[in-house]
C-alpha cells in the first residue's frame, strides 16, 4: 500500500478522452449526483467527494471530511504516520511494516494536539520529531515510540528549567492557587545565593494556570534554605486555550 493516496483520479482510459488533446473525460461540468466519486482511506473508511476541482495536477476529489497526515520522529525513515481528522476529533496511527506498508496501530479520540516544534512540509505530509495528543486525563507522545503517561502531580514550588549548569529560567508554583512566576535570572547579581539571582531577575509571567506537563521527571537539584528545588530541560504548561513551551525560550502556541 502507498504510503499517501491521493485524491486525484487515475488517468486511465476511462478518465482520459482518447482524442488528440487528451483531455480529462471526466470534468467539472460533470453533475456530482450522477456519479460517486470516492476512494478509500489506509483504514478502509470510504470517503465520499462532494465536488471536483481541476488543476495543473488534473481533477481533484475535494470534500468529504478532511484530515491532516503527519509523521513522526525521522523524515527520511518515519515511525508512525498519523492521520488526524480535526472535525471528528479522531487520530488513526500507523506504523510500517518491513515493506514500508502502512498498517493501523491505534484509533482514539483526543481533546487536544499539542506540538511544541512547527510541523515541517516534507513531500505530502507534515513532519514533526514528536506529537502530544492529550486524551481525557491522559496524554500520548508519539515519537520514535508511542507512549502513553498520566498526568501527574508533583508537590515542587520550585523547579528550573533549562541546562544543568546554566538554568534558562526559575519557576515557582503554587499547587493550590493553580498559580506559576517565572523568572529570568539577573545578569548582575554575583554574592546572592543561586536561587535569589533569579527571584531578583525579571519576572517574565505570573499567570493562572491549568495544567502543569512535565516530559520527563524532575530531579533534585541545588540544596537551598528556601524550599526543596528540582530542574527539568523542558516543560509544558497549560494556560486557557494555549500551551506554553519552555526550555532555553519560551514558546506560546495555540490549541491545534
Amino acid at each position: 500500500m502507498s504510503q499517501y493516496i491521493p485524491l486525484y483520479s487515475q488517468t486511465s482510459n476511462g478518465w482520459k478522452d482518447l482524442g488528440e488533446n487528451n483531455n480529462y473525460a471526466v470534468n467539472l461540468d460533470v453533475g456530482i449526483n450522477e456519479y460517486t466519486f470516492s476512494r478509500p482511506t489506509p483504514n478502509n473508511d470510504f470517503i465520499v467527494s462532494t465536488g471536483l476541482v481541476n488543476d495543473n495536477l488534473g481533477i481533484q476529489m475535494v470534500g468529504g471530511v478532511k484530515s491532516i497526515h503527519f509523521i513522526t520522529f525521522n523524515k527520511m525513515k518515519p515511525s508512525f504516520l498519523i492521520e488526524v481528522v480535526p472535525e471528528k476529533k479522531i487520530i488513526n496511527i500507523f506504523k510500517p511494516d518491513k515493506y514500508k506498508n502502512y498498517k493501523i496501530k491505534h484509533t482514539t479520540k483526543y481533546n487536544d494536539i499539542i506540538f511544541y516544534k512547527n510541523p515541517v512540509s516534507y513531500k505530502n505530509f507534515l513532519f514533526v520529531p514528536e506529537i502530544i495528543f492529550k486524551i481525557d486525563n491522559k496524554y500520548l507522545f508519539v515519537s520514535k515510540t508511542m507512549k502513553e503517561k498520566k498526568l501527574k502531580s508533583y508537590n515542587i514550588d520550585t523547579i528550573y528549567i533549562g541546562d544543568k549548569i546554566k538554568p534558562s529560567f526559575l519557576m515557582e508554583v503554587s499547587p493550590k492557587n493553580k498559580i506559576i512566576k517565572i523568572y529570568k535570572p539577573d545578569k548582575y547579581s554575583k554574592n546572592e545565593e543561586f536561587y535569589e539571582k533569579y527571584t531578583l531577575g525579571k519576572e517574565i509571567i505570573n499567570t493562572k494556570y491549568d495544567e502543569i506537563i512535565y516530559i520527563k521527571e524532575p530531579v533534585p537539584y541545588k540544596k537551598s534554605s528556601y524550599s526543596k528545588q528540582f530542574i527539568v530541560s523542558e516543560i509544558i504548561i497549560k494556560i486557557h486555550n494555549k500551551y506554553l513551551y519552555i526550555s532555553k525560550t519560551t514558546k506560546e502556541k495555540d490549541l491545534e
